[in-house]
């Protein structure tokens, strides 16, 4: 069964995403003024996402998104959108030496517009973190 991410930007708008058959991660978008947008993919990495695994997304501000999912290698991938430059490329903030499953959802807050901290519980059974913060980029895994 498909999982789906949804949230708010902010007022009025709205952004949903699903891991598709195809194992890629389809979105849609909403506003009060236009409507429903058509559905448009947002591809995968090279490994691909399994059919119907969990998105985690926050919006860091309302012009900035943040998607992640555990791939089939078991590596955390994400993507980013603002509106200044549209989707980025996925990218790899790898994995624990546990790995994750392939369908492990991940938790993902923004604390504040420059700091973002994911969570997600690893093949070993414990619960790994990973925090980024505008001035020092990704860090490392660590258990909790």
């Amino acid at each position: 069964m498909p999982h789906v991410a949804a949230l708010g930007r902010r007022p009025g708008q709205l952004d949903i995403w699903v891991v598709a058959n195809d194992g890629n991660i389809w979105s849609a978008a909403s506003s009060d003024t236009s409507g429903w947008s058509v559905w448009f993919s947002l591809g995968a990495p090279a490994a691909g996402f399994p059919k119907g695994a969990p998105v985690a997304s926050v919006a860091r501000k309302p012009g900035q998104l943040d998607i992640w999912a555990v791939g089939n290698d078991g590596n955390v991938w994400s993507a980013y959108w603002s509106e200044s430059s549209g989707w980025s490329v996925w990218f790899s903030l790898g994995a624990p030496p546990a790995r994750f499953a392939a369908k492990a959802p991940i938790a993902a807050v923004a604390r504040m517009p420059g700091q973002l901290d994911l969570f997600a519980v690893a093949k070993d059974g414990n619960v790994w973190s990973l925090a980024w913060s505008e001035t020092s980029g990704w860090g490392g895994w660590f258990q909790l």
